[in-house]
């Protein structure tokens, strides 16, 4: 295993300081990167930019959406985590502005990942936004002490437009005197520009075009260069976020805001070429691909290159077929995509219309903010059947039974054992609403595989399940010579069923779990750790600890973890890896220790400082909640529907929460073993409030009095068996930023 990276902070340069001499070492590789961040770039901008349209005509021009809440905001945190790391924000648990908890040892920045792979390569990072170096204010930084040069100014306290003028002098000297392997610039006056009241004012032009200007200096740099004949150049242009026309903050749903770009232009990139498919976590794998670094599948990157052959997707070959859809933001680009009920060939619907096969702009814009947009995991054209909707009677258009199902084509069978079914989905349960996927051989029975519903114990707890991968496994039946997949959607009311990726494969693909036994251990115990899964012979192990826990083999697959007696009341994320020749894979679980103050039912107070309203700068007694088991990936921070997957006897339940910039809240429920729920609600003020005005008793406060979380405990039966939590959906609240209130803790009290 690489060296863990560590994240020490490095002053910001003031435009006041004398000018740093930027010496990176000698880059290893005559393959080169040069990543160029543009900090709130409108994609549909960029045909106003005469150095950008160039390179991108010359190049490959992707456009897509990103996020919003309450799978992350469009916001500069989630944005170059995001970027920088190739996961998602479930992932890297960077979901706005608060990098405090990040999963920075799991998922490194990109060009720290590429010193671990050989730290002879050179990498540096100009950049203008202090969270890239710094751990005041947002927790960060975002970069690790690995790199060879890290050179951060403030775009935020200094004149933005002199700060990037000074960061493209620095650029200019490196890629002229120097060879690093990977170099990151990152401009930020331009989302300065969109905060100053919006993309469509004339300081944002102004700030694009001298963007721009820099962008085309550095091109020419690149192209000046002795050596330039001998190496291999890929240039990546991308941005974290866009912004409104008019307005001062992103952060929210719209398309203005949700829109991303990447420019490519080197080494197997198609000249001229667009791509619907391209998401934002592509950029990672795409640079680290062009450098010759090997992508170890137990990483557990969501990217992949873009340079590689475009994967095998029915619904992608629809594309042409799309109706077109307006949106003034994305139809310049020709990326808006359209609607079609036509399958693909081979496949059908049931009704015709029941499922329509879409893209991700015209989805969203039927009925923006109200959960659609999480469905990132999609790429290009998806199958949905939307309830919600009816196809063209508007959302909300409830009554009437809707019973919809999507027939795959057939997949031949012959002389096969078994199979692996591999998608993603994205369900919204909504009262009586159900989904099955199924399969049949021969046009025999249907055989269940997957369960989606109302009740704890079906695949999404009864909950939302946003854009998740799901890999079944399938035995066939003796004799049989063709399985076709079967997805249906059945409700009385709203809630939709989305399908994207489907990919079948002959054998039983890996897969593993990973089960501890305790999810909340004590400070100085130790905890059993067991991966199962069916992994080929001469598999090696490792786990992997995010809070640097040792652990200690005992097995293939078995290991015993000692939990430190001062560890921090944060969760560990826990990731076995398995590899094997010519292949790997991972599983991960949470476990968090307890605070100290449970099990005596006292009073919590906050321990931390005060910090802005991102969030920065405050640690409470636990960052965010506990005792999630195997299967979840830590995303139930956030209100929004999301169940907790819980273990555990208790007599009560208790939890904090503490909201952001809105006030929040609603009906939730504790889910036993049993069947029944306990409901409870919850209303958190805003974060701001001078006298806060909740039910819940305030459980601490930071010393300044305007950040409070707030106890809620539900009480339960003697003894009972807890196996989940339902947090209210909040749907309904400004979408700006993450749905309010957020979950900090959640607590067992001892029966």
């Amino acid at each position: 295993m690489p060296p863990r990276p560590t994240y020490p902070s490095t002053p910001a340069t003031r435009l006041t300081d004398p000018r740093p001499t930027p010496t990176p070492p000698p880059g290893i590789s005559p393959r080169k990167v040069l990543l160029l961040g543009l900090d709130g770039l409108r994609p549909d901008h960029v045909p106003r930019a005469p150095h950008l349209q160039d390179l991108a005509r010359e190049g490959m021009f992707a456009v897509s959406p990103l996020y919003c809440s309450p799978a992350g905001v469009t916001g500069s945190g989630s944005g170059w985590a995001t970027v920088l790391s190739g996961v998602w924000p479930d992932r890297n648990n960077v979901r706005d502005g608060n990098l405090v908890s990040r999963r920075s040892a799991r998922f490194p920045d990109l060009l720290t990942r590429l010193k671990q792979h050989d730290p002879r390569h050179s990498t540096a990072a100009l950049t203008c936004w202090t969270a890239f170096h710094q751990e005041e204010w947002y927790g960060g930084p975002i970069l690790s002490g690995a790199l060879d040069l890290r050179i951060g100014y403030d775009c935020d306290t200094d004149d933005p437009d002199a700060a990037d003028a000074e960061l493209t002098e620095l650029a200019a000297e490196i890629l002229s005197a120097h060879s690093p392997d990977l170099l990151f610039v990152h401009f930020g006056s331009l989302d300065l520009a969109g905060h100053a009241g919006g993309a469509s004012l004339p300081r944002y032009a102004h700030s694009l075009a001298a963007v721009d200007r820099a962008v085309g200096r550095l091109l020419d740099t690149v192209r000046a260069r002795p050596t330039y004949d001998d190496e291999d150049w890929l240039i990546l242009v991308t941005n974290d976020h866009g912004h409104q026309d008019i307005g001062e903050v992103h952060n929210g749903p719209s398309p203005a805001e949700r829109g991303w770009c990447l420019i490519a232009h080197g080494t197997g990139i198609t000249p001229g070429s667009s791509r619907p498919d391209v998401r934002t976590v592509d950029v990672a794998p795409t640079a680290l691909h062009h450098l010759g670094v090997p992508l170890d599948p137990a990483w557990g990157l969501d990217g992949r290159p873009v340079q590689l052959p475009l994967p095998t997707d029915p619904f992608d070959t629809l594309l042409p077929a799309l109706s077109p859809a307006y949106d003034p933001l994305l139809i310049p680009l020709g990326t808006c995509g359209g609607t079609t009920s036509t399958p693909p060939p081979g496949w059908s619907t049931d009704p015709e219309s029941g499922w329509r096969f879409t893209t991700d702009p015209h989805w969203t814009a039927q009925a923006r903010a109200r959960g659609r947009e999480t469905f990132v995991r999609a790429r290009g054209v998806f199958a949905v059947a939307d309830a919600a909707l009816r196809h063209g009677q508007g959302d909300g258009a409830h009554g009437a039974p809707f019973d919809a199902t999507l027939h795959s084509a057939p997949y031949d069978t012959t002389q096969l054992i078994s199979l692996t079914v591999e998608f993603m989905a994205h369900y919204r349960q909504h009262a009586d609403g159900h989904a099955t996927v199924t399969a049949t051989f021969d046009d025999g029975p249907e055989q269940p595989l997957l369960r989606f519903g109302p009740s704890h114990d079906t695949a999404n707890h009864g909950t939302e399940t946003v854009a998740r991968p799901f890999r079944l496994h399938v035995d066939v039946p003796a004799g049989a010579r063709e399985m076709r997949l079967h997805w249906r959607l059945t409700t009385t009311g709203s809630g939709w069923f989305a399908v994207d990726g489907v990919h079948v494969t002959s054998g039983r693909l890996p897969a593993l779990t990973l089960t501890t036994d305790t999810a909340m251990p004590e400070p100085g115990t130790d905890i059993l750790v067991t991966a199962h899964g069916n992994v080929p012979p001469g598999t090696t192990w490792h786990l992997f600890s995010d809070l640097d826990w040792k652990s200690v083999p005992l097995g293939p697959g078995r290991w015993r973890v000692e939990v430190p007696s001062d560890a921090p009341r944060t969760p560990s994320w826990l990731t076995a890896e398995a590899r094997w020749p010519g292949g790997g894979t991972y599983a991960e679980t949470v476990v968090a220790v307890p605070h100290p103050d449970l099990n005596a039912a006292k009073q919590w107070t906050a321990t931390g400082e005060s910090g802005n309203a991102d969030g920065g700068g405050r640690t409470w007694p636990s960052e965010i909640l506990a005792g999630t088991t195997p299967g979840t990936e830590g995303d139930a921070v956030l209100c929004g529907g999301q169940a907790i997957r819980l273990t555990g006897t208790g007599s009560a339940l208790t939890l904090l929460a503490g909201s952001a910039f809105y006030p929040g809240g609603g009906p939730g429920a504790v889910l036993l073993a049993d069947g029944t729920r306990h409901p409870f609600d919850l209303y958190i003020p805003a974060w701001d409030t001078d006298a806060p005005d909740s039910p819940h008793p305030v459980a601490a406060s930071s010393p300044d009095g305007t950040l409070h979380l707030y106890r809620l405990t539900v009480p339960l039966p003697p003894k009972a068996q807890v196996t989940g939590l339902l947090l209210p959906d909040c749907s309904d609240r400004p979408a700006t930023y993450a749905p309010s209130p957020y979950v900090f803790d959640v607590r067992l009290e001892a029966p």
